[in-house]
């Protein structure tokens, strides 16, 4: 990165190109969230154990069967509102919800909405790329940790030289 070049310094028109197309690539491995500076950073924050008005975002440690340590859960817990009608353990429905502990969704959406497509005409494209795969099965038993699928069915492997359908290269990429 160079911070002294003008598309880092903030200002208007320096990063956005005329007739250029803004592809928003989200890239992500778990729950990732946009924290509410400053007060969001408190329920990430472990010294506020004792804080129930933190720690109602933290999930129990099945260690110690206490919610005593701040995970990623909180992107999950403290942004979204889910309904669980019947009471199984299997939510019916989930909607984003603003909790005060990250930044609202509209905070986005609106930008690229009203800001880049409305006001600057932007073509915007979005690619999410989510490294996680679906979770098949979750514990009967609290805190209902995911026992099939996700991490555990992620698949890693190396990189297949040559063309597809032997190698990882479409035809038409460049070698």
């Amino acid at each position: 990165l160079q911070p002294d070049k003008p598309w880092n310094n903030g200002q208007p028109g320096t990063f956005l190109r005329d007739g250029a197309v803004l592809a928003v690539v989200l890239l992500t491995d778990e729950a990732d969230c946009s924290v509410s500076a400053p007060a969001g950073y408190d329920f990430f924050d472990p010294n506020n154990v004792d804080d129930p008005n933190v720690t109602q975002y933290w999930t129990v440690n099945p260690d110690t069967m206490a919610k005593d340590t701040p995970t990623s859960a909180i992107c999950w817990l403290g942004g979204t509102q889910c309904v669980d009608g019947d009471l199984d353990g299997t939510y019916e429905s989930c909607a984003a919800a603003d909790h005060g502990v990250l930044h609202p969704t509209s905070r986005y959406t609106s930008f690229i909405q009203d800001t880049l497509i409305g006001e600057h005409g932007k073509e915007v494209v979005m690619l999410a790329l989510g490294g996680v795969p679906h979770v098949t099965m979750h514990s009967p038993d609290p805190p209902y940790a995911p026992i099939a699928g996700g991490l555990a069915d992620l698949v890693y492997r190396d990189w297949l030289s040559g063309q597809y359908p032997n190698g990882d290269l479409l035809p038409g990429d460049p070698e």
